[in-house]
C-alpha cells in the first residue's frame, strides 16, 4: 500500500483496491464485479496517462483474473520480501487495518499460504520491497506506464 500511495501521489493517478469493495458489500463475487465495473469506467486503451487507474491487489484471487480479462493493456507489479520482512510490517498494522478478510483465516495465515503462490505469478516488474526502496521502485513503476502510453 505505501507504494501504491506513493505511485499514486507521483501519477496523479486514482487508486483502487478490492479492499474497497469488500468493506461495503461483504460479498467476494459482488466486490470483484464491482471493482470491475469501477475499472471500466475508465477509458480503454489508455491514450494518455490520466486515462488509468492503479489497483491493489496480491492477484491470487481468481475473480481478479476474470475482472482483468477484458482489458488489453495491464502492467503487473509484483512485490516480494522475505516472510521475516513480511511478518514484521504486519505486526506494526494496526488491527482495525484489516477490514473485512474474506478468507476466514488470519493475516499471517495469509502471509504463509500467499507467498510461495505470489513467487509464481507473472509480472511485468518485479521488486524486492526488502532490497530496493519506495522511491527507486515508484521511478521505475512510472517510467515503465509512461513508456507504455507512449507505445
Amino acid at each position: 500500500t505505501t507504494t501504491a500511495e506513493a505511485l499514486q501521489r507521483e501519477l496523479g493517478l486514482p487508486l483502487r483496491t478490492i479492499g474497497e469493495f469488500r468493506n461495503t458489500l461483504f460479498d467476494e463475487e459482488a466486490s470483484w464485479q464491482a471493482l470491475g465495473d469501477a475499472l471500466r469506467s475508465y477509458d480503454c486503451p489508455a491514450k494518455s496517462l490520466a486515462d488509468c487507474t492503479l489497483l491493489v491487489t496480491t492477484g491470487l484471487n481468481h475473480w481478479y483474473r476474470l475482472t482483468l480479462a477484458d482489458f488489453q493493456h495491464v502492467v503487473t507489479v509484483k512485490l516480494v520480501a522475505p516472510k521475516r520482512v513480511l511478518h514484521q510490517r504486519r505486526k506494526t498494522r494496526s488491527p482495525h487495518d484489516d477490514g473485512w478478510f474474506p478468507y476466514h483465516i488470519t493475516r499471517r495465515q495469509f502471509i504463509e499460504m500467499a507467498q510461495p503462490l505470489v513467487a509464481k505469478l507473472p509480472a511485468d516488474l518485479t521488486f524486492d520491497t526488502s532490497k530496493t526502496s519506495t522511491t527507486e521502485i515508484v521511478a521505475a513503476i512510472s517510467a515503465h506506464i509512461r513508456a507504455a502510453i507512449k507505445a
